[in-house]
């Protein structure tokens, strides 16, 4: 009757594999995490070690069973895709809201003097929620990057994350990463991406390119300090027709993305406006 009832199993269900999470202790890690062997619980610290790569296929859960940190000192490839996000995230969040324990959080991916010798990390297409630095010295919730700039972050989304009001760390003073989103939702087709390492001096909006275009165009412009940061599109006439960045951003320079397929030939106008008082118009023409 065992017998049966197994091969029942088999037969209904072939691809049920009761085996599939893989339990990682606290230590070094790399080598390939596969959605195959997936959730992977983090049950202490982990580090990739100086000259080893620890990749991490799209669609693989990490989950962290206490307040641990993914210490990168070699290179970490996260790269999911639109429809099958990498999650970071911890087991308990009870306790989250409390700024003053490490109740309810993971200790984030942290980049801290990571040597240069290594290759570029990529964390794309990934999702990082209830990452929590407590003490000030220790400060980005779900990511931190200090005295590094190989890495790129590009169409992530970071929710629910808590280090003394700010999600993502920076130094004051030297390098920065290329942070490709900040509480920016995945899918969202006028992403945003930063293309630039270095902190511009001044704010500017740049010429769009091409211009005339069809129906795709990319507007550019420059941050000086974190902002507050609105960039919207005006018919002829003066009437919004599309918002394309409503989010605070940290200081760079950012590309957007604007697909003008809906929208009819003819003039438009696109304005950034940022908290710091920047105001500037500039117009682009659409022609199909």
């Amino acid at each position: 009757m065992v017998r049966m009832l197994i091969i029942f199993i088999c037969i209904i269900f072939p691809n049920y594999d009761a085996w599939s999470e893989t339990t990682v202790p606290g230590g070094n890690i790399s080598g390939k995490w596969t959605i195959a062997n997936s959730p992977y619980l983090i049950e202490g610290e982990i580090t990739i070690p100086n000259d080893s790569t620890l990749m991490i296929d799209q669609g693989v859960i990490v989950e962290f069973q206490g307040h641990y940190a993914l210490e990168v000192q070699g290179r970490l490839l996260a790269v999911g895709t639109a429809s099958d996000t990498i999650l970071f995230t911890v087991n308990d969040t009870s306790g989250f809201s409390n700024p003053d324990t490490t109740l309810g959080g993971w200790f984030g991916i942290r980049f801290t003097d990571t040597p240069l010798t290594n290759d570029s990390s990529k964390i794309h297409y990934c999702k990082l929620q209830y990452g929590k630095a407590v003490a000030s010295a220790y400060a980005g919730g779900a990511l931190c990057v200090l005295n590094f700039d190989k890495l790129t972050v590009s169409n992530c989304r970071f929710q629910h994350n808590m280090a003394g009001g700010r999600e993502l760390h920076f130094p004051s003073a030297g390098t920065n990463a290329d942070m490709g989103a900040y509480e920016h939702n995945l899918g969202i087709p006028s992403a945003v991406t930063v293309n630039n390492l270095n902190i511009p001096d001044q704010f500017k909006l740049l010429q769009n390119y091409p211009n005339p275009f069809n129906p795709k165009t990319i507007i550019s412009y420059q941050l000086a300090v974190i902002s507050h940061v609105e960039l919207d599109i005006y018919n002829i006439v003066g009437q919004k027709v599309a918002t394309l960045v409503n989010e605070k951003q940290l200081a760079g320079t950012y590309q957007v993305q604007w697909d003008a397929g809906k929208y009819s030939s003819g003039v438009y106008y696109y304005r950034l406006s940022t908290d710091a008082g920047f105001v500037h118009t500039r117009k682009l023409v659409l022609l199909k």
